[in-house]
């Protein structure tokens, strides 16, 4: 088989699961742009995506090139989601091309479910009988475009997968000495990934906790600093490498986000056994259960009582830790990610009986 990405960046949401498709495989990846410069200030770099062979912005005739088999599974990131990328899905469905689409939920937080809904339901009546299948990442995003008329049979549960993290010290030497949980919190400091609104609570809580760590940027940070304590500390933008090195000191990573289509530093935290307290409104909540953290509801306001519980588990174990992370690479690797994708197109290409369930909802 031959396969053919068009995204929007050379995103680490997706080198994990693009990486081990091309060891077994053809792939060739096409973006937009290398990295955005928003991310690269954030602390991003550019992924390995191993044997694939990588293109940026190609001009038209470029474009063209890669349609000329039917047999080549192209799959975009969403439909109408980037400029090139809804170019290239256009000119997929002229060449009649087997096409599949991944796509986060549409946003439907700050009131804007209804114009969404409308223009999903518009995509669907004009392409969804085009499309061989859409991998739907998160519950939420399954629940979206089901309720706007795609073909419900050709939605399969899908994620962002990341790397598995090379730590270079042994996990005991990565754990600060104290005998209180230590918090994290990385993202943007903004009203979307909704950290201000509950400062208030783990200040409150933060005798419970050796130190909440919160790496970041964002128009809000200068009012969060308000908070800032012995407890309550503020780190700014690091490299990616070293935030997956903090979040594995770490014994909670904390999202509490209005919207996010996923959330991946979920994924980061527990490919290196960190319990994760975030909001139902994260995609990657669909990862959590009661061993790897808790899920919290913004309109219940039951954030406090979820942190309670958490923080009174305390620090993870050796144990507890190395459980979290062999349930990661066995559901959410690139691996985990390759072999259910496999099995996906068997099912769809080759008459397989039983419908493949994502290998995290097992």
């Amino acid at each position: 088989m031959e396969f053919v990405f068009w995204q929007n960046v050379l995103s680490i949401h997706q080198s994990a699961f693009v990486r081990t498709l091309a060891e077994k495989y053809k792939v060739t990846l096409i973006v937009e742009s290398e990295i955005q410069e928003s991310r690269k200030k954030s602390g991003w770099q550019i992924p390995d995506f191993g044997n694939s062979e990588i293109l940026i912005k190609p001009k038209d005739d470029e474009m063209e090139c890669f349609f000329k088999s039917n047999e080549t599974i192209h799959v975009f990131s969403g439909i109408d989601a980037f400029p090139m990328v809804f170019k290239a899905f256009k000119l997929a469905t002229k060449r009649k091309s087997k096409i599949w689409v991944q796509s986060e939920p549409y946003n439907y937080a700050y009131g804007k479910t209804i114009l969404r809904l409308l223009k999903y339901k518009f995509l669907g009546l004009k392409y969804r009988n085009k499309i061989d299948g859409i991998l739907a990442i998160s519950n939420k995003a399954l629940e979206c475009y089901t309720a706007a008329g795609f073909h419900r049979a050709r939605i399969y549960d899908w994620a962002y997968f990341t790397e598995s993290p090379k730590l270079e010290d042994d996990l005991d030497n990565k754990v600060d000495k104290s005998l209180l949980p230590r918090l994290i919190f990385v993202g943007s400091l903004d009203q979307r990934k909704n950290l201000l609104t509950y400062l208030p609570t783990l200040k409150n809580c933060s005798a419970g906790f050796s130190e909440l760590s919160i790496y970041g940027s964002g128009e809000l940070q200068n009012v969060m600093k308000h908070f800032e304590s012995d407890k309550i500390r503020f780190y700014g933008n690091i490299s990616n490498s070293e935030i997956i090195k903090q979040i594995s000191k770490s014994d909670l990573l904390i999202l509490p986000s209005k919207f996010d289509g996923w959330g991946a530093v979920v994924n980061e935290a527990l490919m290196v056994g960190t319990r994760v307290l975030c909001s139902e409104n994260c995609g990657a909540s669909d990862l959590i259960s009661e061993d790897r953290g808790r899920i919290f509801n913004l309109n219940n306001s039951d954030f406090e009582k979820k942190l309670k519980e958490l923080i009174i588990r305390g620090k993870i174990d050796q144990k507890d830790r190395m459980n979290i992370m062999s349930w990661s690479n066995s559901k959410i690797s690139g691996s985990a990610a390759v072999n259910y994708f496999d099995s996906i197109l068997k099912f769809e290409y080759s008459a397989e009986n039983n419908r493949p369930v994502a290998p995290w909802k097992l």
